[in-house]
């Protein structure tokens, strides 16, 4: 299954900006495989499952972790 990769970056005091960055798969031996469009100035990336097409994302998140 295809997985979405987002960097999260903080705009504002509390407020957090999810940018989509690439997409991951887990391949057939367990390891997963991700393609990032642009590099997290953080190092930092999150990986969750998609979410159904016109599902906005959160724009603020208590952790990024």
């Amino acid at each position: 299954m295809t997985k979405e990769v987002f960097v999260i970056v903080e705009i504002a005091q509390n407020k957090k900006l999810w940018i989509r960055i690439g997409s991951a798969w887990e391949n057939r031996d367990g390891s997963i495989k991700v393609i990032l469009h642009a590099y997290p100035g953080n190092g930092e990336v999150l990986i969750r499952d998609p979410r159904p097409i016109g599902a906005a994302l959160p724009m603020t998140a208590a952790s990024a972790a």
